[in-house]
């Protein structure tokens, strides 16, 4: 007989069913292993039990495989069954090998049996609720039904092999949920993941076999149960071979670096030998050239170039060409001294170190360090949930399940977390005003046909300045990062498969387009983070349009972006409503496929920003001032503002976070999600012009320090890069991370300070000697055209030919 499936024991019925994977190594009796059909389910599941079987010799062991074989080979490969006996052997030989594994490995698995068991309570407490998560299910939303066992022990046992089993939802849009699990098992080597699969497949079937007498009743709830849950499992740790493609980027990122290197200490042993150098800058100071020292940036700005480019359509693809020295008075250099020149670096070294003087924007670079730093602070704390990495052992501490007033995203301070959202629209709203104030100021003597002529070279300009470097790294990240990584939980074949088949979306910059996929698939899972890049290039193809109409007329060149703000509003408002977005960062909703990457909802701070660039660019065309006895007025009215602003948004949502699920109404959420970026763009436009006008205070004072200046040259590499550095902390993780404060200073720090490293070398190496690239290059491809002003580089110092009209100095009228 089969006693332990008496149907007055239930629970020694289910532990049987587990017993198969020594994951439960329970129970009293012994059983006969025989395949009669009384105790088929007995030979199935296998289990602890064989550990009581008086298996002495090999000769028992093929007895036992042969005995279940019949049972055994829909469910498990004859070989894991063979590896299963094997541990089971009871020595009487003094030789506790056999059974010394047995025990180790079932010490090193984890409670597998009280995992499922949950699983199928829940699930039948969800379909009696009618699919309402019921009360006192907590631990399941926590994520605490999960067991990582010990993978360092299972590891130190001699054909062991360990083995992770998550409980997923079905893939929507190509992407699962975990709803239980992961769970470990040490199992023998012998056994693959199908396996495991198998074994706890079969375990459901018959737990519900043995809950439910009824069979067309336990035909339907477990027919029910896989259709919402369905078992992924992996077994040993995950690694990536090395490929081709990692060949080619690990040489490609060598060249760059020899190259740059090796033109650096040429020009050093040049300069040591000639002096043409220091006779062509004497010849150039006395050629009645002008020192340039209002260089105000880029109009690409925001995130993704260094601010200390130049103003003119000339200065923007300034002229390599003359960085050394002149030939026979022309000043021009053969293209091979032109590409030594640019890739050098020590070119790169002293672009690095050349600092703007006399803008009066200084504080955008501030504002751009500390919005990078947000943004980093973000995602490490994010990173290891929401990016397949290990996840937390207390989430409660974080997260407010249950509406734990403790946790962090409860508190006043824990605001900051979901808030980081605005570091990436303060990122538009910069890219906006300066693609505006600059471009307008470049465009001053030109007529709106002319600004249309020159937009696709704008364009040209523009893909050639980023797509180069943002490629390069999309492919290293894909191919070559895998290869530092292995463990049981880390996995990027998601996001390898997303980059290999979808790679020439983030090449033209289309992916955000697609919220719902193309033909059912997601399009713009490769290199999450580049979401940013793409809506940034999307809103800059409409700015020479913009400002084409602003130059045919000023009212409608305002209108046409006030109107698309408003649009963009009230589209972003109806979004919110029909598909039932929520804001809070853990709630459950489809808010950032709908409302977080598309441009068309996040298109209001660049808008906005553009619109006070006009208003800045005829503010300082009009030579206006702020008389001195209207300071203190402006001051408090701005100030007072920026405060009201950036105090709602950041913290006024308190409430609506102190609880997962958020007990938020619609209607304020709903109009949080319509107007808090566009607030906070208004409030960060108060905050620059006060900045601007040296109304600021200390806080302008901290924003306009040079040593932001430095830094914010990094902060497109920083973008890109950051995701490199959080993988290698995280993905290498086998336990969960236990949340601290300290834990995550740690964390926060060694990701920034790691970033800002990697970034300089990059920005040395890489990015530099490809925007010097990229400058000569369209240089050649559009020359200049007679009568425009000329400028010449010498060594680091840029000179221009007098202008016939003198632009206002930034600052405060007096």
């Amino acid at each position: 007989g089969c006693p332990h499936f008496r149907q007055d024991n239930l629970s020694m019925r289910v532990e049987m069913v587990l017993g198969l994977i020594g994951l439960v190594m329970t129970g009293t009796q012994a059983f006969q292993c025989t395949s009669e059909s009384a105790c088929g389910i007995a030979c199935t599941i296998l289990g602890a039990e064989l550990s009581k079987l008086n298996i002495t010799s090999d000769f028992d062991v093929l007895k036992c495989v042969q005995g279940c074989n019949d049972e055994l080979s829909a469910t498990l490969s004859p070989s894991c069954v063979k590896g299963l006996c094997e541990w089971a052997v009871n020595s009487n030989i003094q030789d506790f090998t056999h059974e010394a594994k047995l025990i180790e490995a079932d010490f090193t698995s984890s409670k597998t049996l009280s995992g499922i068991l949950l699983a199928l309570k829940w699930f039948s407490s969800v379909v009696g609720s009618k699919g309402k998560l019921p009360d006192g299910w907590l631990a399941i939303q926590k994520g605490y039904i999960k067991n990582f066992g010990s993978y360092d022990a299972c590891k130190a046992i001699d054909g062991a092999e360990y083995c992770l089993s998550r409980f997923e939802s079905p893939p929507m849009n190509g992407k699962t949920t975990t709803l239980f699990g992961p769970f470990a098992s040490c199992v023998p080597n012998q056994c693959g993941s199908t396996d495991i699969k198998n074994v706890i497949n079969a375990t459901i079937y018959a737990a519900f076999g043995l809950i439910l007498p009824n069979k067309q009743a336990q035909a339907g709830l477990t027919n029910a149960f896989f259709e919402v849950v369905q078992i992924n499992t992996n077994c040993g740790d995950k690694s990536y071979e090395w490929t081709a493609g990692a060949g080619i980027m690990i040489a490609l990122v060598s060249m760059f670096a020899l190259l740059s290197i090796t033109t650096a200490f040429y020009f050093w042993i040049h300069s040591r030998c000639s002096r043409r150098r220091l006779k062509g800058s004497k010849l150039a100071s006395s050629n009645g050239y002008t020192r340039i020292t209002n260089t105000e940036g880029d109009p690409d700005g925001g995130i993704i170039l260094d601010q200390n480019s130049e103003t003119s359509d000339q200065k923007l693809l300034s002229s390599i060409q003359n960085q050394s020295k002149d030939k026979k008075g022309s000043g021009q250099m053969s293209l091979l001294e032109e590409v030594l020149t640019a890739v050098s670096l020590t070119t790169a070294w002293k672009s690095f170190l050349t600092l703007r003087e006399g803008t009066g924007t200084e504080a955008m670079d501030g504002v751009r360090v500390f919005s990078m730093g947000w943004v980093v602070f973000g995602h490490v704390l994010t990173w290891p949930l929401t990016a397949g990495g290990p996840g937390y052992s207390n989430i409660e501490d974080l997260v407010p399940y249950g509406g734990d007033k403790n946790s962090v995203l409860a508190t006043p301070q824990g605001q900051a977390i979901p808030a980081a959202e605005f570091s990436v629209d303060t990122f538009f709203f910069m890219s906006g005003f300066l693609a505006a104030y600059i471009s307008l100021k470049k465009l001053r003597n030109r007529t709106p046909a002319d600004v249309l002529m020159s937009t696709p070279a704008l364009y040209l300009n523009r893909w050639l300045r980023i797509t180069p470097l943002y490629m390069i790294i999309i492919w290293f990240y894909t191919e070559v990062i895998p290869l530092t990584m292995s463990g049981p939980t880390f996995d990027m074949d998601g996001e390898i498969k997303a980059c290999k088949d979808n790679w020439w979306y983030n090449f033209l910059y289309v992916q955000t387009v697609f919220p719902r996929g193309v033909n059912g698939k997601s399009v713009g899972d490769c290199y999450g983070v580049s979401w940013y890049l793409a809506n940034d290039m999307i809103f800059f193809w409409a700015t020479p349009w913009i400002l084409a109409a602003y130059k045919l007329n000023k009212i409608l060149g305002i209108f046409i972006p006030s109107l698309l703000t408003c649009a963009s509003i009230a589209a972003s408002w109806v979004i919110a409503w029909k598909h039932h977005l929520r804001f809070p960062t853990f709630d459950q909703s489809e808010y950032f496929p709908f409302y977080y990457k598309p441009p068309w909802t996040r298109a209001p701070p660049y808008l906005i920003g553009l619109l006070m660039g006009i208003g800045y660019y005829e503010f300082k065309r009009l030579r206006y001032s702020i008389p001195r006895k209207y300071h203190l007025s402006i001051q408090a009215g701005l100030g007072g503002l920026c405060a009201i602003i950036f105090g709602s948004t950041v913290y006024g949502t308190q409430h609506a976070s102190s609880n997962v699920p958020s007990t938020e109404g619609y209607a304020s959420n709903n109009a949080y999600i319509a107007l808090a970026k566009p607030a906070w763009s208004i409030g960060l436009a108060a905050m620059l012009f006060l900045c601007f006008q040296n109304l600021a205070g200390p806080v302008g004072w901290i924003l306009s320090l040079k040593f932001f200046q430095y830094v914010s040259k990094l902060t497109f590499c920083m973008y890109l890069l950051h995701p490199m550095i959080l993988a290698l902390i995280f993905f290498n993780r086998v336990y969960p991370i236990h949340y601290t404060h300290v834990n995550f200073s740690i964390f926060y720090i060694s990701a920034l300070a790691s970033t800002a490293f990697l970034s300089l070398i990059v920005f040395l190496t890489i990015e530099t000697p490809l925007a010097n690239l990229q400058k000569s290059l369209m240089i050649r491809m559009l020359p200049s055209k007679p009568g425009q002003r000329r400028v010449k580089t010498i060594g680091t110092q840029q000179y221009a030919e007098p202008k016939d009209e003198v632009e206002s100095k930034s600052g405060p009228a007096v």
